[in-house]
Protein backbone atom coordinates (compact mmCIF):
# COMPACT_ATOMS: atom_id res chain seq x y z
CA UNK A 1 0.00 0.00 0.00
CA UNK A 2 1.15 2.89 -0.67
CA UNK A 3 1.57 5.85 2.00
CA UNK A 4 -0.02 9.08 1.42
CA UNK A 5 1.85 11.97 3.14
CA UNK A 6 -0.49 14.63 4.39
CA UNK A 7 0.40 17.19 1.91
CA UNK A 8 -1.38 15.32 -1.21
CA UNK A 9 -5.04 15.08 0.57
CA UNK A 10 -4.61 17.62 3.26
CA UNK A 11 -2.62 20.30 1.13
CA UNK A 12 -3.99 23.07 3.52
CA UNK A 13 -3.08 21.27 6.69
CA UNK A 14 -0.22 24.02 8.35
CA UNK A 15 1.14 23.44 11.33
CA UNK A 16 3.27 19.73 12.26
CA UNK A 17 4.53 18.45 15.26
CA UNK A 18 8.30 16.57 13.72
CA UNK A 19 11.28 15.15 15.27
CA UNK A 20 14.74 16.78 14.31
CA UNK A 21 17.14 13.63 13.62
CA UNK A 22 19.97 15.47 12.78
CA UNK A 23 21.80 18.73 10.87
CA UNK A 24 24.67 19.04 8.65
CA UNK A 25 26.43 22.17 7.53
CA UNK A 26 26.70 21.98 3.85
CA UNK A 27 28.57 25.39 2.54
CA UNK A 28 27.02 28.49 3.80
CA UNK A 29 23.28 26.07 4.44
CA UNK A 30 22.58 23.48 6.79
CA UNK A 31 20.13 20.53 6.02
CA UNK A 32 17.89 19.57 9.06
CA UNK A 33 17.05 16.05 8.66
CA UNK A 34 13.32 15.59 10.38
CA UNK A 35 11.46 11.99 11.13
CA UNK A 36 8.09 12.81 9.42
CA UNK A 37 7.09 12.96 5.89
CA UNK A 38 4.89 16.17 6.29
CA UNK A 39 6.94 18.62 4.03
CA UNK A 40 7.26 17.95 0.28
CA UNK A 41 10.31 18.22 -1.09
CA UNK A 42 11.43 19.62 -4.50
CA UNK A 43 10.96 17.00 -7.24
CA UNK A 44 8.66 15.95 -10.04
CA UNK A 45 9.11 19.02 -11.32
CA UNK A 46 8.47 20.85 -8.90
CA UNK A 47 10.12 23.10 -6.37
CA UNK A 48 10.22 22.29 -2.67
CA UNK A 49 7.86 23.84 0.09
CA UNK A 50 9.02 26.45 2.32
CA UNK A 51 8.35 27.42 6.20
CA UNK A 52 9.50 27.80 9.31
CA UNK A 53 10.51 26.02 12.64
CA UNK A 54 9.41 27.05 15.98
CA UNK A 55 11.87 26.20 18.41
CA UNK A 56 11.56 27.31 22.61
CA UNK A 57 9.92 31.17 21.02
CA UNK A 58 12.80 31.05 18.41
CA UNK A 59 12.23 31.10 14.58
CA UNK A 60 14.49 29.39 11.82
CA UNK A 61 13.22 30.02 8.19
CA UNK A 62 12.68 26.66 5.98
CA UNK A 63 14.69 28.17 2.89
CA UNK A 64 13.78 24.93 0.79
CA UNK A 65 12.92 21.37 1.40
CA UNK A 66 14.62 18.34 -0.37
CA UNK A 67 15.48 14.16 -0.60
CA UNK A 68 18.21 12.68 -0.34
CA UNK A 69 18.16 8.69 -0.16
CA UNK A 70 14.84 8.77 1.19
CA UNK A 71 16.05 11.53 4.29
CA UNK A 72 13.83 14.52 4.06
CA UNK A 73 16.31 17.18 4.69
CA UNK A 74 15.24 20.95 5.40
CA UNK A 75 17.67 23.89 4.03
CA UNK A 76 18.00 26.56 6.63
CA UNK A 77 20.41 29.72 7.26
CA UNK A 78 20.68 28.57 10.79
CA UNK A 79 21.52 25.64 13.15
CA UNK A 80 18.82 23.58 14.82
CA UNK A 81 20.50 21.03 17.63
CA UNK A 82 18.96 17.41 16.70
CA UNK A 83 17.15 14.73 18.93
CA UNK A 84 14.58 17.54 20.15
CA UNK A 85 10.99 17.79 19.31
CA UNK A 86 9.85 21.09 17.36
CA UNK A 87 7.00 22.93 15.49
CA UNK A 88 7.21 22.91 11.70
CA UNK A 89 4.65 25.86 10.00
CA UNK A 90 4.05 25.26 5.86
CA UNK A 91 4.30 28.40 4.23
CA UNK A 92 1.02 28.03 2.65
CA UNK A 93 1.25 30.98 0.47
CA UNK A 94 4.33 29.54 -1.52
CA UNK A 95 2.86 26.53 -1.18
CA UNK A 96 -0.89 27.57 -2.60
CA UNK A 97 0.41 29.29 -5.74
CA UNK A 98 2.48 25.78 -6.79
CA UNK A 99 -0.82 24.39 -6.70
CA UNK A 100 -2.41 26.74 -8.67
CA UNK A 101 0.67 26.68 -11.18
CA UNK A 102 1.14 22.86 -11.04
CA UNK A 103 -2.34 22.08 -11.75
CA UNK A 104 -2.36 24.96 -14.45
CA UNK A 105 0.40 23.14 -15.73
CA UNK A 106 -2.18 19.78 -15.93
CA UNK A 107 -4.41 21.74 -18.07
CA UNK A 108 -2.57 23.35 -20.27
CA UNK A 109 -0.97 19.98 -21.50
CA UNK A 110 -4.22 18.25 -21.80
CA UNK A 111 -5.64 21.13 -24.29
CA UNK A 112 -2.17 20.99 -26.22
CA UNK A 113 -2.75 17.42 -26.36
CA UNK A 114 -6.48 17.39 -27.40
CA UNK A 115 -5.28 20.43 -30.20
CA UNK A 116 -2.82 17.34 -31.14
CA UNK A 117 -2.05 14.42 -29.73
CA UNK A 118 1.42 13.91 -31.17
CA UNK A 119 2.82 16.95 -28.93
CA UNK A 120 4.60 15.49 -25.95
CA UNK A 121 5.57 17.34 -22.52
CA UNK A 122 9.12 18.10 -22.00
CA UNK A 123 10.99 20.08 -19.24
CA UNK A 124 8.63 21.35 -16.67
CA UNK A 125 9.40 23.46 -13.92
CA UNK A 126 6.63 24.59 -11.22
CA UNK A 127 7.32 26.90 -7.97
CA UNK A 128 5.47 29.89 -6.14
CA UNK A 129 6.17 32.58 -8.90
CA UNK A 130 5.40 31.21 -11.89
CA UNK A 131 5.03 28.12 -13.91
CA UNK A 132 7.33 26.92 -17.12
CA UNK A 133 6.61 24.02 -19.90
CA UNK A 134 8.17 22.94 -23.04
CA UNK A 135 6.02 21.23 -25.17
CA UNK A 136 7.52 18.96 -27.77
CA UNK A 137 6.30 18.91 -30.99
CA UNK A 138 6.48 21.27 -33.74
CA UNK A 139 6.79 24.76 -32.94
CA UNK A 140 3.96 26.57 -31.65
CA UNK A 141 2.78 29.86 -32.93
CA UNK A 142 0.92 32.45 -31.40
CA UNK A 143 -2.61 31.65 -32.55
CA UNK A 144 -2.04 28.29 -30.91
CA UNK A 145 -0.72 29.77 -27.76
CA UNK A 146 -3.61 31.82 -27.27
CA UNK A 147 -6.30 29.45 -28.40
CA UNK A 148 -4.82 26.97 -25.47
CA UNK A 149 -4.84 30.06 -23.32
CA UNK A 150 -8.44 30.63 -23.56
CA UNK A 151 -9.52 26.91 -22.95
CA UNK A 152 -7.41 27.18 -19.39
CA UNK A 153 -9.45 29.90 -18.63
CA UNK A 154 -12.68 28.33 -19.59
CA UNK A 155 -11.63 25.51 -17.74
CA UNK A 156 -10.85 27.32 -14.70
CA UNK A 157 -14.12 29.27 -14.86
CA UNK A 158 -16.10 25.81 -15.42
CA UNK A 159 -15.14 25.05 -11.92
CA UNK A 160 -14.35 21.37 -12.46
CA UNK A 161 -13.16 19.37 -9.28
CA UNK A 162 -9.99 17.88 -9.10
CA UNK A 163 -9.82 14.88 -7.54
CA UNK A 164 -6.74 12.14 -6.30
CA UNK A 165 -6.37 8.20 -6.56
CA UNK A 166 -4.68 5.95 -5.68
CA UNK A 167 -3.98 3.34 -8.17
CA UNK A 168 -1.99 -0.16 -8.98
CA UNK A 169 0.27 0.43 -11.65
CA UNK A 170 -0.13 -2.15 -13.74
CA UNK A 171 -4.10 -0.48 -14.55
CA UNK A 172 -2.97 2.35 -16.24
CA UNK A 173 -4.22 3.31 -19.56
CA UNK A 174 -3.81 5.19 -23.01
CA UNK A 175 -6.10 7.49 -21.11
CA UNK A 176 -3.79 8.76 -17.92
CA UNK A 177 -0.70 10.85 -18.41
CA UNK A 178 2.48 9.46 -17.48
CA UNK A 179 6.01 9.59 -18.28
CA UNK A 180 7.94 7.16 -20.01
CA UNK A 181 8.49 3.73 -17.84
CA UNK A 182 6.61 5.05 -14.37
CA UNK A 183 4.38 1.74 -14.37
CA UNK A 184 7.55 -0.29 -14.02
CA UNK A 185 9.12 1.78 -11.45
CA UNK A 186 6.31 2.08 -9.22
CA UNK A 187 3.73 -0.54 -8.18
CA UNK A 188 0.84 2.24 -6.82
CA UNK A 189 0.60 5.67 -8.49
CA UNK A 190 -0.96 8.99 -7.68
CA UNK A 191 -3.59 10.20 -10.42
CA UNK A 192 -4.81 13.68 -10.67
CA UNK A 193 -8.06 13.70 -12.29
CA UNK A 194 -9.51 16.76 -13.73
CA UNK A 195 -12.76 15.83 -13.91
CA UNK A 196 -13.57 14.21 -17.50
CA UNK A 197 -11.26 16.43 -19.18
CA UNK A 198 -7.31 15.00 -17.70
CA UNK A 199 -5.60 12.39 -15.92
CA UNK A 200 -2.49 12.49 -14.92
CA UNK A 201 0.02 10.20 -12.97
CA UNK A 202 1.99 12.96 -10.52
CA UNK A 203 3.16 13.42 -7.38
CA UNK A 204 2.90 17.23 -6.99
CA UNK A 205 0.67 19.13 -5.19
CA UNK A 206 -2.71 20.63 -6.59
CA UNK A 207 -6.04 22.92 -6.18
CA UNK A 208 -9.39 21.15 -5.06
CA UNK A 209 -11.15 22.58 -8.03
CA UNK A 210 -10.12 24.17 -11.04
CA UNK A 211 -11.68 27.83 -9.96
CA UNK A 212 -9.13 27.60 -7.35
CA UNK A 213 -6.78 28.40 -10.05
CA UNK A 214 -8.46 31.67 -10.55
CA UNK A 215 -6.39 33.07 -13.35
CA UNK A 216 -4.37 32.49 -15.96
CA UNK A 217 -1.60 34.40 -18.36
CA UNK A 218 1.11 32.93 -21.01
CA UNK A 219 3.95 35.22 -20.08
CA UNK A 220 6.27 34.00 -22.59
CA UNK A 221 6.80 31.88 -25.42
CA UNK A 222 9.86 30.62 -27.56
CA UNK A 223 11.83 27.91 -29.23
CA UNK A 224 13.28 25.59 -28.05
CA UNK A 225 15.30 22.62 -29.28
CA UNK A 226 12.65 19.90 -30.49
CA UNK A 227 9.50 22.44 -28.94
CA UNK A 228 8.56 25.36 -27.64
CA UNK A 229 9.12 26.71 -23.64
CA UNK A 230 5.93 27.95 -22.46
CA UNK A 231 6.14 30.19 -19.14
CA UNK A 232 2.67 31.43 -17.32
CA UNK A 233 1.63 32.93 -14.59
CA UNK A 234 -1.97 32.20 -12.26
CA UNK A 235 -4.15 33.73 -9.60
CA UNK A 236 -3.07 37.75 -8.41
CA UNK A 237 0.49 36.99 -10.14
CA UNK A 238 -1.37 36.82 -13.51
CA UNK A 239 -3.61 39.93 -13.01
CA UNK A 240 -1.35 41.96 -11.47
CA UNK A 241 0.91 41.19 -14.61
CA UNK A 242 -1.87 42.41 -16.63
CA UNK A 243 -2.09 45.49 -14.72
CA UNK A 244 0.94 46.14 -15.31
CA UNK A 245 1.40 45.94 -18.72
CA UNK A 246 -2.01 47.34 -19.21
CA UNK A 247 -0.72 50.56 -16.79
CA UNK A 248 2.26 50.91 -18.71
CA UNK A 249 0.56 51.56 -22.49
CA UNK A 250 -2.12 53.45 -20.35
CA UNK A 251 0.52 55.94 -19.65
CA UNK A 252 2.38 55.98 -22.99
CA UNK A 253 -1.26 56.72 -24.43
CA UNK A 254 -1.43 59.75 -22.82
CA UNK A 255 2.30 61.03 -23.93
CA UNK A 256 1.94 59.72 -27.09
CA UNK A 257 -1.82 59.63 -28.27
CA UNK A 258 -2.62 56.47 -30.15
CA UNK A 259 -6.11 53.96 -29.40
CA UNK A 260 -5.37 50.27 -27.54
CA UNK A 261 -6.38 48.22 -30.35
CA UNK A 262 -3.55 49.58 -32.24
CA UNK A 263 -1.15 48.96 -30.15
CA UNK A 264 -0.21 45.68 -31.93
CA UNK A 265 0.32 47.99 -34.79
CA UNK A 266 2.33 50.25 -33.37
CA UNK A 267 4.73 47.18 -31.55
CA UNK A 268 5.14 46.22 -35.25
CA UNK A 269 6.49 49.89 -36.26
CA UNK A 270 8.73 49.83 -33.61
CA UNK A 271 10.29 46.29 -34.52
CA UNK A 272 10.57 47.69 -38.12
CA UNK A 273 12.20 50.72 -37.21
CA UNK A 274 14.53 48.89 -35.32
CA UNK A 275 15.71 46.74 -38.41
CA UNK A 276 15.51 49.97 -40.24
CA UNK A 277 18.07 51.82 -37.40
CA UNK A 278 20.53 48.33 -37.84
CA UNK A 279 20.45 49.07 -41.40
CA UNK A 280 21.27 52.92 -41.12
CA UNK A 281 24.44 52.17 -38.63
CA UNK A 282 25.66 49.64 -41.21
CA UNK A 283 25.27 51.62 -44.40
CA UNK A 284 26.50 54.78 -42.48
CA UNK A 285 29.33 52.90 -41.26
CA UNK A 286 30.11 51.59 -45.10
CA UNK A 287 29.94 55.39 -46.15
CA UNK A 288 31.97 56.44 -43.48
CA UNK A 289 34.85 54.18 -44.02
CA UNK A 290 34.17 54.45 -48.18
CA UNK A 291 33.87 58.51 -47.82
CA UNK A 292 34.98 60.26 -44.75
CA UNK A 293 35.44 63.93 -43.46
CA UNK A 294 38.90 63.81 -43.10
CA UNK A 295 41.75 66.66 -43.53
CA UNK A 296 45.11 66.26 -43.46
CA UNK A 297 47.12 68.06 -40.69
CA UNK A 298 50.58 68.47 -40.39
CA UNK A 299 51.03 64.76 -42.04
CA UNK A 300 47.91 63.74 -39.22
CA UNK A 301 44.26 62.74 -40.57
CA UNK A 302 42.08 64.46 -39.06
CA UNK A 303 38.73 62.55 -39.31
CA UNK A 304 35.37 64.28 -38.11
CA UNK A 305 31.59 63.51 -38.18
CA UNK A 306 28.72 64.74 -36.68
CA UNK A 307 26.03 61.86 -35.93
CA UNK A 308 22.97 62.91 -34.72
CA UNK A 309 20.89 60.07 -33.11
CA UNK A 310 23.71 57.33 -33.15
CA UNK A 311 24.74 56.07 -29.51
CA UNK A 312 28.33 55.67 -28.11
CA UNK A 313 28.59 51.75 -28.72
CA UNK A 314 27.16 52.14 -32.20
CA UNK A 315 29.46 55.10 -33.14
CA UNK A 316 32.80 52.68 -30.83
CA UNK A 317 31.71 50.18 -33.49
CA UNK A 318 31.77 52.17 -36.26
CA UNK A 319 35.37 52.73 -35.06
CA UNK A 320 36.42 49.92 -34.23
CA UNK A 321 35.77 48.38 -37.90
CA UNK A 322 38.01 50.98 -39.12
CA UNK A 323 41.88 50.28 -40.11
CA UNK A 324 44.12 51.94 -38.08
CA UNK A 325 47.22 53.02 -39.87
CA UNK A 326 49.38 56.44 -39.60
CA UNK A 327 49.10 59.33 -37.51
CA UNK A 328 45.06 59.41 -37.30
CA UNK A 329 43.06 61.83 -34.51
CA UNK A 330 39.30 60.89 -35.04
CA UNK A 331 36.20 63.07 -33.52
CA UNK A 332 32.90 61.42 -33.51
CA UNK A 333 30.08 64.13 -31.93
CA UNK A 334 26.53 62.78 -30.57
CA UNK A 335 24.31 65.66 -31.05
CA UNK A 336 21.55 65.99 -27.87
CA UNK A 337 20.07 67.45 -25.08
CA UNK A 338 22.86 65.90 -23.22
CA UNK A 339 25.62 65.50 -26.38
CA UNK A 340 29.03 63.14 -26.01
CA UNK A 341 32.01 62.41 -27.80
CA UNK A 342 34.68 60.29 -28.67
CA UNK A 343 37.81 60.94 -29.62
CA UNK A 344 40.40 58.08 -30.79
CA UNK A 345 43.92 59.03 -31.78
CA UNK A 346 46.54 56.11 -33.94
CA UNK A 347 50.28 57.14 -33.46
CA UNK A 348 50.77 60.70 -32.13
CA UNK A 349 53.26 61.43 -29.44
CA UNK A 350 50.65 62.65 -26.87
CA UNK A 351 47.60 60.65 -25.13
CA UNK A 352 43.99 61.55 -26.63
CA UNK A 353 43.69 63.43 -23.48
CA UNK A 354 46.26 65.57 -23.95
CA UNK A 355 45.00 67.14 -27.33
CA UNK A 356 41.23 67.27 -26.18
CA UNK A 357 40.67 67.66 -22.34
CA UNK A 358 41.06 71.22 -21.27
CA UNK A 359 38.97 71.81 -24.15
CA UNK A 360 35.95 70.04 -23.25
CA UNK A 361 35.88 71.21 -19.84
CA UNK A 362 36.21 75.01 -21.39
CA UNK A 363 33.14 74.40 -23.24
CA UNK A 364 31.21 73.06 -20.05
CA UNK A 365 31.77 69.06 -20.44
CA UNK A 366 33.63 66.52 -18.37
CA UNK A 367 35.49 63.24 -19.84
CA UNK A 368 38.46 61.02 -19.53
CA UNK A 369 40.42 58.36 -21.17
CA UNK A 370 42.96 55.80 -21.78
CA UNK A 371 45.99 56.75 -24.22
CA UNK A 372 44.06 56.70 -27.36
CA UNK A 373 41.07 57.00 -26.31
CA UNK A 374 38.61 60.19 -24.67
CA UNK A 375 35.28 60.31 -24.40
CA UNK A 376 33.33 63.02 -22.77
CA UNK A 377 29.88 65.16 -22.58
CA UNK A 378 28.06 67.88 -21.91
CA UNK A 379 25.16 68.04 -19.39
CA UNK A 380 23.43 70.55 -21.06
CA UNK A 381 23.89 71.68 -24.46
CA UNK A 382 21.19 73.10 -26.09
CA UNK A 383 23.62 74.66 -29.39
CA UNK A 384 25.68 71.41 -29.88
CA UNK A 385 26.75 72.12 -33.29
CA UNK A 386 28.26 75.64 -32.13
CA UNK A 387 30.35 73.45 -29.44
CA UNK A 388 31.15 70.65 -32.02
CA UNK A 389 32.55 73.28 -34.57
CA UNK A 390 34.38 75.03 -31.83
CA UNK A 391 36.23 72.01 -30.59
CA UNK A 392 37.51 71.12 -34.02
CA UNK A 393 38.65 74.69 -34.69
CA UNK A 394 40.66 74.63 -31.16
CA UNK A 395 41.90 70.43 -32.10
CA UNK A 396 43.10 72.23 -36.06
CA UNK A 397 45.42 74.08 -33.81
CA UNK A 398 46.68 71.22 -31.23
CA UNK A 399 47.53 69.35 -34.34
CA UNK A 400 49.40 71.67 -36.19
CA UNK A 401 51.73 72.80 -32.76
Amino acid sequence: MMNEPPYWREPLHEVFTVTVRSCIKEKKEYLIEIAEDVIRAAGGGQDGDRGILRINGQEVSILNTAKQDSRLLLITEEPVEPDQVVQLVIDLKWRKAMMQNHTAEHLFVATMKKISPSYKLGYIWIDGEKGVVDIMGPPLDFETVVKAEKEVTRLIEARIPVEIEIVDAAELDDEVRAREGLASKHEKVRIVQVGDYDSSACSGTHVFNTYDIEAFKVIDYRTVEGGTRIEFLTSSRALEEMVKVYNTTLEKKHSYPYEMDQLGDILDKAKELIHERQWIVQHLSRLMTEGKNIESIENTDFWTEYLPGLDMKEVRSIIRDYPMEGKLAILFFLPGVKSSLIFWTNELPEDASHYISDIVTSLGGRGGGSRDVYTGGFADSPNPEEIYNEIISQLRKRLTS
